[in-house]
């Protein structure tokens, strides 16, 4: 197994030898995927070693509240793989984690957690569906800052695909000088 350096998590490959072997078992589980909001400006501001303290207390009450099924996927997203069933009370428990401000060394701040839940099999039945359908269901959360947690909804996805296509199609059109700005005078 291999664990993550900073945080002694399990790292992003294992995630996938996990999944892939969950999946294979036809396990049923749900993938809760943690963003901490404004984590760059934490390690801009106060310096990188209170950005990597805060990773390593973030693991640290992550395994308490999912015990060993945690993992370090990039700098400042978290990954937690738990039954259904633990669902609520895990993102409940992450959400509220960090009511009270955080103090490193002579810095005390608070932080706040983004976070996006897809269900295996329910909303997707591969891996890169699932990675991408949390992902989608974290967007949303970060949408509104805070410790917001958001569940993947199927109309997410096509409003994410109107968006991308509206975006192309304004981008070509301005690019091929289709849009003219007509004076109506209303008087």
């Amino acid at each position: 197994m291999v664990n993550d350096q900073l945080t002694g998590l399990r790292s992003r490959p294992q995630l996938m030898r996990d999944l892939a072997h969950q999946m294979e078992a036809s396990q049923v589980f749900s993938y809760i995927v943690i963003n901490v909001n404004r984590f760059r400006y934490i390690n801009e501001n106060l310096g990188y070693d209170v950005g990597d303290r805060l990773l390593q207390m973030l693991a640290q009450k992550l395994e308490k509240i999912a015990l060993n099924r945690n993992y370090r996927i990039s700098a400042d997203e978290f990954v937690c793989l738990v039954a259904p069933s633990d669902v609520s009370y895990v993102a409940n428990q992450l959400s509220h984690m960090f009511a009270e401000p955080v103090m490193i060394d002579t810095h005390r701040f608070f932080v706040s957690v983004s976070i996006g839940i897809a269900h295996y099999p329910a909303h997707a039945q591969t891996i890169n569906d699932l990675m991408r359908y949390a992902t989608y269901a974290l967007n949303e959360a970060k949408q509104h800052r805070g410790n917001t947690i958001k569940q993947f909804d199927r109309t997410t996805i096509t409003n994410h695909i109107n968006y991308l296509q509206m975006e192309t199609i304004l981008k070509r059109a301005l690019a091929e000088h289709l849009f003219y700005i007509i004076n109506q005078n209303f008087a």
